[in-house]
């Protein structure tokens, strides 16, 4: 129709702002097609397990506390600029998350892969990229954590972070396009 249409009676008006419906497109690569290892190594976090949060406020002052401010940038290892904002990392946040922030550096600047994925916005097909920071971290002698930090539009969007007995955990987080990896020595 390009321009030949009328607006006030085309199918696709609203009123109301439509909210995204994303959802990651299947892709055909995953860490065997990069030979990389099948299970990533738990790293020593440098930074400890933080307070067990009740309330928002509780989680609002544990990114607070992390970020030394309101907002701050990470630096990953591609060079690759991530801003975090007290109130948008803060407001995604459960309270039962909140004592893993602390490790939310770590995870941007010093990630085990990095992987470029695609989504597809459900309702209107726009496919937009985003990246996923990776890192495994040995948090006692039996639980080990493996957090995955999603980067949208140019700050942190989305944190996952899954606590566990066994080793191999991530393998269907690590698909994609491998941006950047760290090799072992």
């Amino acid at each position: 129709e390009e321009w030949a249409y009328n607006v006030g009676k085309a199918e696709r008006v609203s009123t109301e702002r439509e909210a995204a419906a994303f959802r990651p497109l299947p892709t055909a690569r995953d860490y065997t097609a990069y030979g990389r290892p099948e299970t990533i190594p738990a790293d020593i976090p440098k930074a400890s397990v933080g307070e067990k949060a009740t309330s928002g406020a509780d989680v609002m002052l544990a990114v607070r506390k992390m970020l030394q401010g309101d907002a701050a940038v990470f630096h990953g290892p591609d060079g690759l600029a991530v801003g975090i904002t007290a109130q948008s990392l803060g407001n995604h946040l459960k309270p039962d998350r909140a004592e893993y922030v602390p490790f939310v550096p770590e995870v941007l600047e010093e990630p085990y892969e990095i992987w470029l994925l695609p989504y597809e916005d459900e309702k209107t097909g726009r496919v937009e990229l985003r990246r996923h920071y990776i890192k495994a971290l040995a948090l006692d002698k039996v639980r080990y954590g493996w957090m995955i930090a999603e980067f949208r539009k140019g700050e942190l969007w989305d944190t996952t972070f899954i606590v566990s007995k066994r080793k191999g955990e991530m393998q269907k987080r690590r698909r994609g396009v491998l941006v950047w990896g760290r090799r072992e020595k």
